[in-house]
């Protein structure tokens, strides 16, 4: 496949951590600017899943003043949805939106989907390796990590290998794609604008937790009984990450409703310390952020909206 197109420069990206805040203010700039938002997420593509992904519908509002959103709710979690897939979903989202004459807001957290779009990755559709995946006879992560890279001479710095559904995925790319095209068009040459929601640290771990209160609450343990209902095995749920792995392990009695609580918001800490640093890589890459610090009391989309406005009209000009 050739590279893809540079996003159009009226694109905007408001990327930040987990439980940050970025839906609230992504719905705020889309109606001040008559944009629609497309939620850059790995998991909120599947229609089975809500609370444990977040997909926070009632943020866009309803009925005729409701904020379009896009990427929602594309397949069923019988398919795989890859990386490769997403981008196809996305650049037509954003071909469509051009062609009205809408202005896309890319919002979200997942550094490998973002930098995806943003720096354009060149990605090859890639058929599953059976015998890689045959589970009678599975490689151990030191394995994999080896046959990753020497299936990859030199490897993609943004490539995430971090759960074994990735890493098996992208030995399956590597093993399909042709050297002589570049892999990438590179960060620096995006000419959209970038926000990057910017907490403080404390006021983050208090979002963090109160948003896990809000959808523990909201049935989040119910819905992971009702997707192995479904005929989901846990295999598959496990490979959507943290809540869906640590629903698997209380579901499964391996640990008790306490430790799943606690368990479960230090491991979205450290998630959202990840993500942090997928953005500082991107940056490093050349992609310029503009950082809007949030502080404790403060409301994303009633006080970092006119800050955002205005960088957004100074982009324009």
């Amino acid at each position: 496949m050739p590279l893809p197109p540079p996003l159009p420069a009226r694109t905007i990206t408001l990327l930040g951590p987990t439980a940050s805040g970025k839906t609230a203010l992504a719905v705020a700039l889309a109606r001040s600017l008559d944009a629609e938002i497309l939620s850059i997420d790995s998991r909120m593509v599947y229609r089975e899943l809500d609370i444990g992904c977040g997909k926070d519908r009632a943020e866009y509002g309803a009925g005729p003043t409701a904020v379009p959103v896009h990427l929602l709710d594309l397949c069923g979690l019988d398919l795989e949805f890859s990386l490769y897939d997403f981008q196809l979903a996305a650049m037509d989202v954003i071909d469509r939106l051009t062609r009205r004459g809408k202005r896309a807001l890319l919002c979200g957290g997942s550094g490998l989907y973002l930098d995806c779009l943003l720096a354009g990755y060149r990605l090859e559709s890639a058929a599953p390796d059976a015998g890689l995946r045959d589970p009678g006879n599975p490689l151990d992560a030191g394995e994999l990590e080896a046959l990753y890279h020497a299936r990859v001479a030199a490897p993609h710095n943004s490539t995430d290998t971090t759960s074994r559904e990735r890493l098996l995925r992208a030995i399956e790319v590597a093993g399909s794609q042709s050297e002589d095209v570049p892999r990438q068009r590179g960060s620096a040459g995006h000419a959209g604008l970038v926000l990057g929601l910017r907490p403080s640290r404390e006021l983050l771990r208090t979002r963090i937790r109160a948003r896990l209160e809000a959808r523990l609450a909201q049935g989040l343990v119910e819905e992971g009984r009702q997707l192995l209902a479904l005929g989901h095995s846990r295999e598959r749920l496990e490979r959507l990450g943290l809540e869906y792995r640590w629903l698997m392990r209380l579901l499964s009695g391996t640990i008790g409703d306490q430790e799943f609580v606690d368990g479960l918001e230090i491991a979205i800490r450290h998630f959202a310390r990840r993500q942090l640093m997928w953005f500082r890589r991107m940056q490093r890459q050349g992609l310029r952020i503009h950082w809007l610090d949030l502080e404790e009391g403060q409301d994303p989309a009633r006080d970092l909206l006119a800050q955002a406005l205005e960088l957004v009209a100074a982009h324009d000009e």
